[in-house]
């Protein structure tokens, strides 16, 4: 993998991006063309994408929309396929329906594979030069790299190597409770930004930021702070939303960009899988009680296993408590 690199010569109509991943051209075209992968990355991460279309054949139309996390603007692109080679170019044009003149672009997008690597050139053409000049002040250079980043982080993920035949079996981590409330409070409370602020994190930590987007395909950022100030970031990415009985989603650990980081990388042990499956079962029990069950899937090592079990029971606990005192308080 490469830094992204971004081409803008002086006088000209077009910019370049270009960006070199670890893997095979049919890998890395999968991961572009895919409209179940597409939102984990397109857009970068200050937004969350949906895929209204994407037929991406010659003549087919795109439309993707990104939400902002923070203030809820909705933007709406589109596009018409005009070439389309399957692993090695797509030639699409480029609309921001909300934008007017300079607004429209044509891209083309180029797959080369050497020696197991491949690497990405994306040529965008605009109507003028002072259109294309009129784009490069803004905050697009970190946008592209943010999403390029974004975009290899899925490439790496899809392309791990399986475990050996003789390895030993993924370790789950699994915690359970009975809740003095009703089904729907205990719900509310992994779902919506003040329930989570009231208890996410171990004990001693606080959870200073929870912007929920509980919905599939949507993704939550949640940040856990330390007793001695330092941030832990996480998104989560809804698979499966059955209100108020189920939640399924991937936890993965980002920055403060909300780039997605390996766990290694923030000084946790090997062992954790990338991301973490979730699975949230919620029962309704008599006299308004609420059984709820936590379930991580795939730990390759007792030592991360058991520091996480660990974590969930203090955070759990915390939830109880929490929830508790919401409901004596109301």
């Amino acid at each position: 993998m490469t830094d992204t690199e971004l081409i803008v010569e002086p006088g000209r109509q077009d910019l370049v991006i270009r960006r070199t991943f670890d893997a095979p051209a049919d890998l890395v075209w999968a991961t572009y063309t895919d409209p179940v992968r597409v939102p984990a990355w397109w857009g970068g991460s200050r937004f969350d994408t949906r895929v209204d279309e994407m037929d991406v054949r010659r003549g087919g139309s795109w439309r993707f929309v990104t939400t902002h996390r923070t203030d809820g603007t909705e933007y709406a692109f589109r596009g018409v396929y005009h070439d389309v080679v399957p692993g090695e170019r797509i030639v699409a044009t480029f609309e921001l329906e909300q934008g007017g003149p300079g607004y429209l672009q044509l891209t083309t997008d180029t797959f080369a594979e050497h020696d197991g690597a491949t690497t990405l050139t994306s040529v965008v053409l605009f109507q003028s030069v002072e259109d294309r000049d009129g784009w490069v002040p803004t905050d697009m250079e970190s946008g592209i790299r943010d999403a390029t980043d974004r975009l290899d982080a899925v490439v790496r993920r899809a392309s791990a190597p399986a475990a050996p035949a003789h390895a030993s079996p993924p370790l789950d981590v699994v915690a359970s409770r009975t809740v003095d409330a009703p089904l729907e409070r205990v719900w509310a409370a992994w779902t919506e930004p003040e329930g989570v602020r009231a208890w996410w994190g171990p004990a001693g930590w606080t959870c200073p930021e929870a912007v929920m987007d509980v919905r599939v395909g949507g993704s939550s950022r949640v940040t856990m702070r330390s007793p001695d100030g330092q941030d832990m970031h996480n998104l989560w990415t809804y698979s499966a939303v059955d209100a108020p009985h189920r939640l399924d989603f991937a936890l993965e650990f980002c920055d403060a960009t909300g780039r997605v980081v390996d766990p290694t990388e923030l000084g946790l042990p090997p062992g954790i899988p990338v991301p973490v499956p979730h699975v949230l079962t919620f029962e309704a029990l008599p006299s308004g009680l609420t059984r709820l069950t936590v379930t991580e899937h795939g730990y390759t090592s007792e030592v991360p296993q058991q520091m996480s079990l660990a974590g969930l029971e203090q955070t759990l606990d915390k939830l109880v408590a929490s929830v508790a005192g919401a409901r004596a308080g109301g």
